[in-house]
């Protein structure tokens, strides 16, 4: 907001201050609080309607993922998506095998998700915002840091290349050591660039949360 953009933070569903709307569904339902924002967004006659972007982390990064893959109006300009999940069956695998004190063979790994899959009233296995990526028709920019302890960092990689595949623009991406973030989205106003798709690790250091 300081350096001139108007900004609006919103509380997904089931987050912060908005009412419970459960369950929650790690972006999908999430992606249409998104979408109502931007269009909100664009009916204040004192914004430029033409230049809106949207920013997430963790969640969040995620969720804006989903909606901009869904803007078949083309409203968002631009996306931010910081320490996002590909795919939340192989994060839970990767996150299994990096974090456990001890190691879990692949079969154990298999039926505890399908553990957690049997509790979900939706089809989780479908959570995958990488497969949004192709579809999306803006700029995009990933970042994630490479100490994250929630989404691995090895996640950032498929999303780099769902993002090259969709344009001829060329993909750069940086790492460094850092962690990321809460899981919150934002949309506001900002210019866009050609179409291209950057990576680079966030320099930051936040927690998770909701």
């Amino acid at each position: 907001h300081m350096a001139g953009y108007n900004v609006l933070t919103i509380d997904l569903r089931n987050h912060g201050l908005s009412g419970d709307a459960l369950p929650v569904s790690l972006g999908i339902y999430e992606s249409l609080d998104v979408l109502s924002a931007v269009e909100w967004v664009r009916r204040q006659p004192s914004l430029d309607r033409e230049r809106i972007g949207v920013w997430g982390e963790s969640m969040g990064g995620a969720t804006v993922l989903f909606a901009a893959g869904n803007d078949t109006n083309g409203y968002i300009k631009a996306v931010v998506s910081d320490a996002s999940f590909a795919s939340v069956r192989e994060t839970f695998l990767l996150w299994a095998n990096f974090h456990l004190p001890f190691s879990v063979p692949h079969v154990m790994l298999d039926y505890l998700w399908r553990c957690i899959i049997s509790i979900f009233p939706y089809p989780i296995t479908d959570i995958r915002p990488v497969d949004s990526v192709p579809s999306i028709r803006c700029p995009i920019f990933l970042t994630h840091g490479t100490d994250d302890k929630l989404v691995p960092f090895l996640q950032i990689h498929q999303l780099i290349e769902a993002a090259k595949s969709r344009s001829s623009s060329p993909t750069s991406s940086s790492s460094s050591p850092s962690s990321s973030s809460n899981a919150s989205s934002s949309s506001s106003s900002s210019s866009s660039s050609p179409s291209s798709a950057t990576a680079s690790s966030s320099s930051s250091s936040v927690d998770h949360g909701s």
